[in-house]
């Protein structure tokens, strides 16, 4: 198999990694960052049942997103790459 090594620096995008403990605290940052970019943005959650619980709330918030996760059938995923890349 072919090996491709490239950065993950790319024009308009960041990477940031914050140590958070607690649901609570993590949405707070969360809401931070969301006030400092322009959609669309990406993150990440370690479990599925976190990812649905923070979609919950960000839509009680008034924040719009879409999840994708591995439970999803290869049509949902689909669906939501396509989204994703026309938002």
């Amino acid at each position: 198999a072919e090996v491709f090594a490239t950065s993950i620096a790319r024009a308009g995008h960041f990477l940031a990694v914050s140590e958070l403990h607690g649901f609570e605290a993590k949405l707070e940052r969360l809401q931070a960052l969301l006030a400092s970019w322009t959609p669309p943005g990406i993150v990440y959650c370690a479990l599925i049942q976190e990812l649905l619980r923070l979609e919950d709330e960000l839509a009680r918030r008034g924040v719009r997103c879409l999840v994708y996760h591995g439970d999803l059938s290869a049509e949902e995923r689909r669906a939501m790459q396509e989204r994703f890349l026309s938002s």
